[in-house]
């Protein structure tokens, strides 16, 4: 994505927990919670919330560190500092959710809060107790570049991903 936005293929880029560069202009739109997303079969998918020690022994689905380091090593973060390293598999969440592998199989995925109103049948997200890194959404685009097109832009923007507790009042 970076690489785009030097290049100019495109203007303006949003992405979950990008990486940042100091070329490159850069909003928060969107900051969350991670969720556990697991199977709705699972013994813990039907608590209020769970700690995320309680996954440890659990297979997970991450997005690829290679396609986003950022968000992968928050991740990775989070399951350290509860107190172990994740069993990775070889699939990526995007994968797991497009072949329906998490109702199916005893993987889970952490993901931002904003997953659970798109989960598919027999795919549940449980909170979870200690608060980890946020998940931030990020527009960027190329430092000192303004045209009124990315004003819209980055205004539409905000609209569609203004925060989740304030599209419920």
């Amino acid at each position: 994505m970076i690489s785009a936005l030097r290049a100019g293929t495109v203007d303006v880029a949003i992405s979950l927990c990008p990486e940042l560069a100091p070329d490159l202009a850069n909003e928060v739109i969107r900051s969350e919670p991670v969720v556990a997303v697991l199977a709705a079969s699972h013994p813990l998918a039907n608590e209020d919330t769970i700690p995320l020690g309680s996954l440890a022994d659990e297979e997970f689905l991450f997005f690829p560190r290679e396609l986003a380091p950022r968000l992968h090593d928050v991740l990775v973060g989070a399951c350290r500092r509860a107190g172990f390293e994740p069993k990775l598999r070889n699939e990526s969440f995007h994968t797991g959710w497009d072949l329906l592998l998490l109702p199916k199989d005893s993987v889970v995925a952490l993901a931002p809060e904003s997953v659970a109103s798109g989960l598919k049948e027999g795919v549940v997200a449980v909170p979870l107790e200690q608060r980890t890194d946020s998940l931030e959404t990020r527009l960027l685009w190329r430092d000192g570049e303004a045209s009124p097109t990315l004003e819209a832009f980055r205004a539409t923007a905000r609209a569609v991903y203004e925060p989740l507790e304030s599209r419920s009042t």
